[in-house]
């Protein structure tokens, strides 16, 4: 009897739906830029900071906890300030995001690493404040 594979929390219709959502969000942002020649920062900074909070709460809402919803904004953050904004920065981040999400046995590890430092870190800030 072959071993059943683990159910993914996230699909791949969703997937893929969602990455195409990103995606075309990123292009019109490049297409903004290029037609404006740049005059057109404003309208993509703001399409960019909507963007990052509906994939957070996107993230958050579909199963990511703790470092797993956390570290999606800071890599796509990253990703664009490096390229200039030339590489699918927030594409990149979504994917890895949806990636961790569905193996969570691979990253258990990195979530009981950061409760424990949560945890070692607790009683000595509230003695301080006592």
């Amino acid at each position: 009897m072959p071993e059943e594979s683990p159910q993914k929390i996230i699909g791949l219709p969703e997937t893929i739906l969602v990455l195409m959502l990103v995606g075309i969000e990123e292009l019109f942002e490049a297409a903004i830029l290029v037609f404006t020649a740049g005059a057109g920062i404003m309208i993509t900074e703001i399409m960019n900071a909507a963007m990052a909070a509906l994939i957070e709460m996107y993230m958050l809402l579909r199963g990511g906890k703790g470092i797993k919803k956390l570290i999606v904004t800071p890599v796509c953050a990253v990703i664009d300030a490096a390229t200039g904004g030339l590489a699918p920065g927030k594409f990149i981040g979504t994917a890895m995001g949806i990636w961790m999400i569905n193996r969570p046995e691979k990253f258990g590890a990195l979530e009981s690493v950061a409760g424990a430092k949560k945890m070692a870190t607790a009683p000595a800030t509230s003695a301080a404040r006592a």
